[in-house]
């Protein structure tokens, strides 16, 4: 059936024009080739550090950037201008903070000794305290502030109004400002001047009445005391009365002596009993602790430490984390619906080793919770026999004690008795005495000034804008709203490294490029048969580029014998099979008997190009169905045969991975000039990589602003890893070189008739 020589292949991405082949690069990148055993370069310049992928990322969006660029500015340039600067009011009001404490009468040693340092510790207090939390949700709990509706804001009122309020010392004098710039002139008067009233109510108040306070306390505690020691003399009067005597002269030096043992004796009794009970806290603590042990959650810290050091859990999480991965790995490798006992006996080995873990882990537990018991147990034996030990020094002292008092009883009689009543009125008298001066100080100080006074409530001025400013800034934030879209749809393009230009591919991934690949626009493609001059012109554009890159592998087929020339690409949709049948038309118009071979078994195109019957093809040649003469077809084109893809399945894929296509590639090699096939993309699936080990050369076909470098890197490597003996490249899209004056060279005199 005869076709078109300029037949387009439905492999590129949706949306994009077909394409021409045009030869392009250095003389270097022709002769250099990547001959087997050759070192794949890195990528060597990444995107980040090359200023021109940026460039290429916005031509490629230019539209998209532009646009939304435009609704940026429409947006952001009436906004800064009409709703981000309007008129604001700013509220201030004043307090004078004294730096010293002022006094009536009495200055106290505090108020002497104050410096620099300590006014201004006291000046950070209280601005500390005019912004904490508890002072402005006194302020926001105002009458006047509830019309203002703060609680509907998104943010939390106290955490807003903590940040919009300024609290500082001007010049730093002993005048504190309150400020609150606010677009509400009312709104902001009202929260200044409820946050000074809730300060000085919560704050500077709460101090006075606290003083107020502190004198009612005196008071009331020197009443007490005054009672006491009334108490007490009376008490002596009548006991002095009772014995005949209130003179302590007569207690003799023995007696003061026991008097000093007994108080010995009694501290030491006092303090044995202080730790007597401290011991019994503790036993107590050990007991409640030894219960919350075994109901008490191991840490994850204490299992995994423990872990560690045990060699039955450290084998069984080695095994499991085997085991995972081997399910991983077969994840992987076995294709979906394919494998399902494989893979089940692969989970139920995963989760026996789980059940193990798991088990041995319970153990660990167990071990750790056993070894806690121990220790506390430990210490209670430690704290029970301390006990022990306290309760028998408590006895000992308590009968000294004891002894000791019977004895000083009959020994002192009543002038002890005395001694402490006159030692215990003293006592009282001195406390007295010191009570009623603290009273009458504060009675007096408390009438003078406070250190913290209001100087002037809440005023506010108008704050204009400036209009240079204004307009400034709106015009430098629209020019933002302009470029910041380009450059994030830049940034974001840029992380794809897609392949700008040939030299990329030549320079970066150190491929050879054979030819570059102008796109021909849709619209021209289907009437390319056209006797318009335009036509023409495209049409001698799509000849010469594909001679051109057909003139290359006719050198190579002289000097290298390369023949079964094989054309892929990394994924799919980056124009490999239009690229191979364009190909073919040149070699077979060159005079060379050249073969199509449709290895893209899964997705085959061929048949429905050159209008074939789909079977039998490479698929039934494959599993032995057919013999491989009975599925080459001949085309209308001269010296052009097509070997179509066949029916895929399992079996002719397996085929495939077991070495029958060198049987195939090795007849079509003797009976033809030229194999041209067409494979799968790489990456997807691995039908090239079989095919790969019997061509003599790869074409890998890489689309400009869709290729990414990375995958073509891999694609690379991964062919290299199958022995493949010459990869070049031909870059689909590329526009270096394809001026239409240096294509559009044609004889003066026309051909003869």
């Amino acid at each position: 059936m005869t076709t078109n020589d300029n037949t387009s292949m439905p492999d590129h991405p949706s949306g994009h024009q077909a394409m021409t082949v045009h030869h392009t690069g250095s003389p270097a990148s022709y002769d250099a080739g990547w001959t087997d055993g050759g070192a794949l370069a890195p990528l060597s310049q990444p995107a980040s550090q090359n200023a021109t992928v940026y460039l290429h990322a916005l031509r490629r969006h230019w539209v998209l950037a532009t646009s939304v660029g435009l609704v940026c500015v429409a947006l952001i340039g009436p906004a800064m201008w009409f709703w981000l600067w309007p008129a604001e009011y700013k509220a201030s009001a004043y307090l004078q903070i004294s730096a010293r404490p002022t006094h009536i009468v009495f200055a106290s040693q505090d108020s002497e000794g104050l410096t620099r340092t300590s006014f201004d510790i006291f000046k950070n207090t209280q601005l500390q305290l005019l912004q904490s939390p508890f002072v402005l949700a006194a302020a926001l709990r105002n009458p006047e502030i509830a019309k203002y509706n703060l609680d509907q804001r998104e943010e939390d009122p106290i955490v807003w109004l903590q940040e919009e309020l300024r609290v500082g010392f001007p010049g730093d004098a002993e005048v504190m400002e309150i400020s609150l710039t606010s677009y509400n002139r009312d709104e902001a008067t009202a929260l200044v001047n409820a946050v000074m009233d809730a300060y000085l109510k919560e704050v500077v108040e709460v101090e006075q009445r606290q003083r107020r306070n502190r004198l009612g306390e005196l008071q009331t505690i020197y009443n007490d005391k005054h009672t006491d020691v009334e108490k007490e003399r009376t008490n002596l009067k009548n006991y002095a009365r009772q014995v005949g005597t209130s003179d302590a002269e007569n207690v003799t030096l023995t007696q003061r002596v026991r008097m000093e043992e007994l108080g010995s004796l009694q501290r030491s009794l006092i303090q044995v009993q202080t730790e007597r009970r401290r011991a019994l806290g503790e036993l107590e603590g050990q007991q409640a602790w030894r219960k919350h042990v075994d109901q008490a959650e191991v840490s994850l810290f204490e299992l995994d430490r423990l872990m560690s050091s045990d060699p039955v859990a450290k084998q069984l999480a080695t095994d499991f984390a085997m085991r995972q991965m081997a399910l991983s790995q077969a994840r992987v490798l076995v294709r979906e619906g394919a494998g399902t006992r494989h893979m089940e006996a692969h989970q139920s080995s995963l989760d026996a080793a789980q059940a193990e873990l798991d088990a041995q882990k319970e153990s660990l537990q167990e071990r750790i919770r056993e070894m806690k018991r121990s220790e506390i147990d430990e210490g209670t034996e430690k704290i029970k026999a301390m006990l022990a030990v306290l309760e028998k020094q408590e006895q000992e002292l308590i009968g000294q004690t004891e002894a000791k008092k019977q004895e000083i009883e009959r020994l002192s009689g009543s002038s002890v008795e005395i001694e402490m009543m006159r030692a215990n009125i003293e006592m009282l008298a001195a406390t007295l005495n010191r009570i009623g001066q603290e009273r009458d100080q504060l009675a007096v100080e408390i009438r003078a000034m406070p250190r913290i006074k209001l100087l002037r409530g809440a005023e506010t001025p108008k704050i204009e804008a400036s209009l240079p400013v204004r307009v400034t800034l709106t015009v430098m934030m629209m020019l933002i709203g302009l470029c910041v879209p380009g450059v994030a749809i830049a940034l974001w393009d840029v992380r794809s490294r897609r392949v700008n230009t040939s030299e990329e591919v030549s320079r970066d991934l150190g491929l050879p490029v054979i030819g570059s690949v102008p796109l021909i626009p849709a619209r021209v493609l289907r009437r390319l048969d056209s006797p318009s001059k335009q036509n023409r012109g495209w049409q001698m554009r799509l000849t010469e580029s594909i001679d051109g890159v057909a003139a290359r592998l006719l050198r190579q087929a002289t000097v290298e014998q390369d023949r079964v020339v094989l054309v892929t690409s990394a994924v799919g949709g980056e124009g490999k099979t239009t690229l191979a049948m364009q190909l073919a038309m040149s070699l077979a118009r060159s005079g060379r008997n050249t073969v199509l071979v449709d290895f893209d078994l899964r997705r085959p195109a061929f048949d429905e190009a050159f209008g074939l019957p789909p079977v039998p093809g490479i698929c039934e040649v494959l599993r032995r169905q057919s013999e491989l003469s009975e599925s080459i077809h001949r085309t209308g084109t001269g010296n052009l045969s097509v070997v179509t893809a066949g029916r895929w399945d399992r079996h002719a894929l397996a085929a495939l991975a077991n070495g029958a296509a060198e049987a195939i590639v090795e007849e079509l090699q003797a009976e033809y000039d030229f194999v041209i096939i067409d494979a799968s993309p790489v990456l997807p699936v691995a039908d090239t990589r079989f095919v790969s080990q019997y061509v003599d050369a790869v074409i890998l076909s890489v689309f400009r602003d869709v290729s990414r470098a990375p995958k073509v890197q891999e694609t690379c490597e991964i062919l290299k890893a199958f022995g493949v003996r010459t990869l070049e490249a031909v870059v689909i899209g590329s526009s270096e070189n394809m001026r239409a004056k240096d294509l559009g060279y044609e004889a003066r005199l026309p051909a003869p008739a």
